[in-house]
């Protein structure tokens, strides 16, 4: 295979890296996705009264979801089990669930674990 060399960093420009399967990964693998600061490629969703919801991407193969979830004052979401595994990142203001003992704030991260699987 041919060695990778990084273009400088003041490169502009798409570059083709040289894959050992390039017609493979073309042909059975899933492309990368950018979703913008602006809402034309994820607009707000009203998820409530009091937040909204913008869906950066969904993965149903890895089952994976990304998400940005707005809060604008005091509520409470209700008990809950998710399918998946949960990353949180506190950006402003602070959250809880109502099964923990935690508050996350500014600059705190969580996980949550998924719930076990619920046969259909």
């Amino acid at each position: 295979m041919a060695s990778m060399k990084a273009p400088p960093s003041s490169a502009y420009e798409i570059v083709q890296v040289p894959e050992l399967y390039g017609d493979l990964i073309r042909a059975r693998g899933v492309e990368g996705t950018y979703v913008g600061a602006g809402e034309a490629e994820s607009p707000w969703v009203p998820f409530g009264d009091n937040a909204a919801i913008r869906h950066l991407a969904f993965d149903v193969r890895e089952n994976i979801y990304v998400n940005i979830l707005w809060i604008k004052g005091p509520g409470v979401i209700g008990t809950h089990k998710h399918r998946g595994k949960v990353w949180a990142i506190g950006l402003e203001g602070s959250f809880r669930y109502l099964e923990y003992d935690w508050v996350c704030r500014p600059g705190e991260f969580i996980t949550e674990t998924p719930a076990p699987r619920i046969p259909w």
